[in-house]
């Protein structure tokens, strides 16, 4: 789950292979006695469930990893994620379990089931790096505040500090 950092949105990973958009200025609507904004399904991938997903600080991209193994780069403009992907690669050899956006935008981490922690150039997603150090599933990767590094967490119950 994100709140979008510069619209009034949250996004959340959906078992069905796509992303849950909410709009937290639309007016609520009441469906089988329960009264929330309504939410709209998008970012579709190809198989499985979208797992991991962060957004650009500048609000301007949404990227998400999926048990397809893909890593997806969307364009966000309008409140809304575009129809189609800018950028879609296959990013791991197992599911991307996480993602996340550097501070600054530049870099974009995931965390995937093949034990692998990947640095990518967040507006090409072309590969930067590859590191090993966990031996099962990685579940979550998050950055450093300033930028400097980030942290890995996996199913080995190990935290990483890169």
């Amino acid at each position: 789950v994100r709140l979008h950092p510069t619209a009034r949105a949250l996004l959340a990973a959906c078992a069905d292979r796509r992303v849950g958009v909410w709009d937290l200025d639309a007016p609520e609507t009441t469906v089988r006695n329960v009264t929330a904004a309504p939410g709209t399904l998008a970012c579709p991938h190809d198989a499985g469930w979208v797992r991991g997903l962060d957004v650009a600080p500048d609000g301007r991209a949404l990227f998400t990893g999926g048990s397809d193994r893909r890593l997806k780069r969307w364009a966000w403009a309008d409140g809304r994620p575009a129809g189609a992907p800018t950028h879609d690669v296959e990013a791991h050899a197992g599911w991307v379990e996480a993602v996340a956006v550097s501070p600054d935008g530049r870099r974009l981490v995931t965390g995937g089931a093949d034990r692998a922690v990947k640095v990518w150039d967040a507006a090409t997603l072309a590969p930067v790096r590859t590191l090993a150090g966990h031996t099962n599933f990685v579940r979550d990767v998050a950055w450093l505040p300033d930028g400097s590094g980030f942290v890995s967490g996996g199913e080995d119950g190990r935290l990483l500090v890169w």
